[in-house]
């Protein structure tokens, strides 16, 4: 079987990047968050992210919660670990912290 095809045929992957603009205005809402909490899915995983969403959540002391599909990013033995949300989760951000931590979280 003789298949054509050409380069143009297949599309660059481009791993976009956020404008100053709006990184300063992420930072700021970060910053003058008193609850914050990071929601992790499947991007993180297919964007080969896993370990920069885990340094920064540890550098600032975020609790992180996760998709089914993102399940893994932290240990649930981790304490910012909120565990997993969604369908196929057996606790919604619950177990030991989670409940209260999204409840009052203030940015997600």
């Amino acid at each position: 079987m003789n298949a054509s095809w050409s380069r143009s045929s297949f599309r660059r992957q481009v791993t976009p990047e956020p404008s100053q603009e709006s990184s300063c205005a992420g930072n700021q809402a970060i910053a003058g968050a008193q609850h914050p909490v990071i929601l992790a899915g499947n991007g993180v995983i297919r964007g080969h992210a896993h370990e920069a969403v885990r340094t920064f959540a540890r550098q600032l002391e975020i609790p992180v919660l996760h998709t089914f599909m993102a399940k893994g990013i932290l240990p649930d033995s981790d304490p910012l670990s909120l565990y997993t949300i969604g369908l196929q989760a057996r606790r919604l951000c619950g177990g030991r912290h989670g409940t209260g931590r999204c409840r009052h979280c203030d940015r997600l």
